[in-house]
């Protein structure tokens, strides 16, 4: 049909579909409104937690535990609290191999102790639901970016906080999505479970943590996870003289000497 158009018409043709094209893009800008009009709160939270191989049933009931316990604190719960109004939005995310990460609890606001309990009981409830899997830390990462940019928040910080145990082993390199994530303006903490690999924390520091203000904790076996997660909460959601003295001292976000 075209080609039976002078070259004025097929010029005149190409103008106006590049004009719809543009008035198309738009509408969806107007209809699909920015990431910054979201409701705004004080900070972002995803609590990425470790469900592959190397955690055992055992092992991941104590995270979960941990975190419940955690938000059951009074410390966390006046953390809270002090938020004001807007308070933390909060999303827990279960993690392993390349495919497989899951939100099990989606995005919510907490602003009150009453509101730290619920969120208590329903990690509590909250079951396994990837048993198993590699390691895939970078992965990990890039879904928590996904699900930040979705939900309908806008935080003044953005943090992700990931618990683990073992080195990456599957998918690409976590220190590419550590990057993007700290490009994105996200600060990304790690608390570390020292149960199998005494020299984890340095590997994490490496390939894992960054942003402004990052940190990372150690807890020695998994019974210890409770009291870590407790003060890493802390320092996410208070200013640093928040939480003092509180639970086990943070190890600095730097690469050790000579490595």
């Amino acid at each position: 049909m075209l080609h039976g158009l002078s070259d004025l018409a097929r010029e005149a043709l190409r103008r106006a579909l590049l004009m719809a094209g543009l008035l198309i893009g738009a509408w969806c800008a107007i209809a699909m409104p920015a990431k910054a009009q979201g409701q705004a709160v004080e900070v972002e939270l995803l609590l990425a937690v470790d469900s592959s191989s190397s955690i055992n049933r055992y092992e991941f009931d104590q995270q979960m535990r941990g975190l419940a316990e955690a938000f059951r604190s009074s410390l966390v719960k006046a953390a809270i609290s002090a938020l004001g109004q807007r308070g933390v939005a909060v999303a827990l995310m279960q993690w392993a191999g390349r495919s497989q990460q899951h939100m099990s609890a989606e995005w919510r606001v907490l602003r009150t102790a009453e509101d730290a309990e619920a969120f208590a009981d329903y990690l509590d409830a909250t079951p396994r639901h990837i048993e198993g899997g590699s390691t895939a830390i970078g992965e990990a990462l890039r879904q928590a970016l996904t699900s930040m940019n979705a939900n309908a928040y806008q935080g003044d910080r953005l943090v992700v906080d990931v618990s683990g145990d073992g080195v990456s082993n599957e998918g690409e390199n976590p220190a590419v999505w550590r990057d993007r994530l700290v490009t994105a303006g996200v600060t990304i903490n790690a608390l570390v479970i020292l149960n199998e690999d005494p020299n984890l924390p340095r590997y994490y520091r490496k390939e894992v943590v960054g942003g402004p203000g990052s940190f990372l904790l150690t807890a020695k076996d998994y019974r210890a996870y409770g009291a870590a997660i407790e003060h890493k909460l802390l320092q996410e959601l208070g200013p640093p003289q928040f939480v003092e003295q509180q639970g086990p001292v943070p190890e600095p976000a730097t690469e050790e000497p000579g490595g």
